[in-house]
């Protein structure tokens, strides 16, 4: 009721401009409410990305670690030089302060819990580990035979062990960072729908307003049509049906006032016609009369003109010669 009270009382070009500016402000907000979740997503997405991939890469350090260890261990083992032997203890060495501080960083950037449990068993395997490399360094230099059955019966078990829980701290990694990335695409997806969903929407909005609109201008337009015609087969008492004060209405209000002219005009022709009618009336009567005056007067004057005649005419038997 407001609204087609509005829409009466509205211009047309109002109605359009403000059908038009109701619905970019809906589109803008939409799509501001959207873009700002699809930034949430895609910041959320770079920060999964920032975090994982730095655990990523050093836990396949760790590996890398690990794998040149176990190779330098093994070389260890073939070289009968015992300089050659020292230089790679040397560098095992070295290796193993990196992986210390490898581990000093997952245990301090790691909240999970299978993680942090993971990490535990590592570094107890790990110090059995190198535990286990300080006894095989040790007979190294002393026994080179006895130091190859230390490492394959000891050593080389504990490394297996070892290189395996960092297998797995890696697929834990890769686990998480793709179920991150699984959740960050379903938000994503689902925010990508929700902003098609209120596109959608907006367009629907819009063909109903925009209906509402033109039904708004065209009904009262055939309206107006319809009481042209009617007025053109002489019907002047129906008035057209559009009101307010937009372009419709004062169209609606300019027939009106033709109407009601057409109407006045109407009415004194029809009050001429009948003082036409009536003067005629008149005049027939009066004319009538004068015939009716006239007959009398002749008939007076043929009856005086008989009477004369016969008072003048001679006794029976004479003659006016």
């Amino acid at each position: 009721m407001g609204c087609g009270r509005l829409f009466r009382h509205t211009t047309i070009r109002g109605r359009l401009t403000g059908a038009l500016a109701v619905l970019l402000l809906l589109w803008c907000a939409a799509s501001a409410a959207m873009l700002c979740e699809l930034a949430r997503i895609h910041e959320r997405a770079e920060r999964v990305g920032l975090e994982h991939l730095p655990r990523l890469v050093r836990a396949n350090a760790l590996i890398d670690q690990a794998n040149l260890t176990a190779r330098l261990m093994g070389e260890m083992q073939l070289v009968e030089d015992s300089g050659q032997a020292r230089d790679r203890i040397e560098r095992i060495l070295v290796i193993r302060q990196q992986v210390a501080a490898e581990m000093r960083w997952f245990q301090a950037h790691s909240s999970r819990d299978e993680v942090r449990q993971l990490l535990v068993g590592i570094a107890t395997q790990r110090l059995h580990y190198w535990a286990a490399q300080d006894r095989l360094f040790a007979l190294a230099r002393r026994d080179p035979q006895a130091a190859r059955a230390c490492y394959l019966a000891d050593v080389l078990g504990m490394q297996q062990g070892y290189v395996r829980l960092l297998s797995q701290l890696i697929d834990l990694e890769n686990a998480h960072a793709g179920a991150t990335a699984t959740r960050a695409r379903i938000e994503y997806e689902r925010a990508l729908y929700l902003l098609m969903a209120v596109s959608g929407a907006v367009l629907l909005l819009a063909s109903v307003v925009g209906i509402a609109v033109l039904r708004s201008i065209t009904v009262p337009l055939e309206d107006a049509a319809n009481w042209a015609r009617v007025v053109a087969q002489g019907n002047l008492d129906v008035e057209p049906a559009a009101r307010g004060r937009d372009e419709v209405g004062q169209l609606a209000a300019a027939l009106r006032q033709m109407a009601e002219s057409l109407r006045l005009d109407r009415a004194r022709r029809q009050a001429t016609e009948r003082a036409l009618r009536e003067s005629r009336a008149q005049l027939r009567q009066w004319v009538a009369h004068a015939e009716s005056l006239q007959e009398h007067e002749r008939l007076t004057l043929a009856r005086e003109l008989h009477d004369e005649l016969a008072s003048r005419s001679p006794p029976c038997g004479w003659s006016w010669d």
